[in-house]
């Protein structure tokens, strides 16, 4: 990342997982766009034990990250990050 300075930005923790979870051997999906599809076909080949949350819109509407931290409830998968809104 040329001319920033990972260690004074914002999304710093974000960086450091995703850099991460990207060298671990294994191999991890990174990011959902906009397509819960994603989420469901991941979680039914690679059966995670858990998944790291760090959504923080979908489809560009920032409320929207409650409605798939419920999906993943419903999948039964344990997550990281904020849980559903009430």
């Amino acid at each position: 990342m040329t001319g920033i300075d990972v260690a004074e930005v914002e999304w710093k923790m974000e960086f450091d997982v995703a850099e991460t979870l990207r060298s671990w051997p294994r191999g991890h999906q990174l990011g959902v766009e906009d397509d819960l599809g994603v989420i469901r076909k991941t979680i039914a080949e690679v059966s995670p034990h858990i998944v790291f949350n760090l959504l923080e819109s979908f489809h560009g509407i920032s409320v929207f990250d409650s409605h798939v931290v419920s999906y993943l409830e419903l999948l039964r998968v344990p997550y990281t990050g904020a849980t559903r809104a009430a």
